[in-house]
């Protein structure tokens, strides 16, 4: 798993830097995506209130409480500052250099992306593509490892999952 970890990172993060406008393109999406699903978040207190509550609370179970016991157990650096790296293309510079795995950013979108399709499966899946294409701009950055993110997308489906177990039980 680790070689194929390092060369889908390797591939994705190695077409950085080739096209500058798509950079730019990438480098908002990945700088702004957090804001996008915080809104979202912020809309559906208005417009769905079951689907906020899933949300709200899986996002907060995900991000601020799950990652961080995995990322306290488990430390993994971030790509571009991995010895065992060559050439990685750090497109955000300003990024932390905290552990890895899970991506925070990953289980925060797929918390939201899940809360939202376990209660409305068209805006749900719209979302499950925008939180893999925000996923995916985090490994094209060098912030990430593919592994990481997909961490983060099975803690965001859990705790959605727990969240609408536990809210919206029949």
């Amino acid at each position: 798993m680790r070689n194929f970890d390092l060369q889908v990172f390797e591939y994705i993060n190695g077409l950085a830097l080739k096209y500058p406008l798509w950079d730019k393109v990438v480098i908002y999406a990945n700088e702004y995506g957090l804001y996008v699903f915080a809104g979202i978040v912020a809309i559906l207190f208005f417009v769905n209130r079951r689907a906020f509550w899933g949300a709200a609370i899986s996002s907060i179970l995900a991000r601020g409480i799950i990652t961080e016991i995995i990322r306290y157990a488990y430390k993994r650096p971030r790509p571009f500052v991995n010895d065992q790296l060559e050439n990685v293309r750090q497109l955000v510079v300003k990024s932390v250099i905290n552990d890895s795995f899970p991506s925070g950013h990953a289980a925060f979108y797929f918390a939201i992306a899940f809360a939202v399709y376990f209660q409305n499966r068209k805006a749900g899946a719209v979302l499950i593509i925008l939180a893999v294409i925000l996923g995916t701009t985090r490994i094209y950055t060098g912030i990430h490892y593919p592994s990481d993110i997909l961490g983060g997308a099975l803690i965001g489906f859990a705790s959605a999952w727990v969240a609408g177990k536990l809210l919206f039980r029949r």
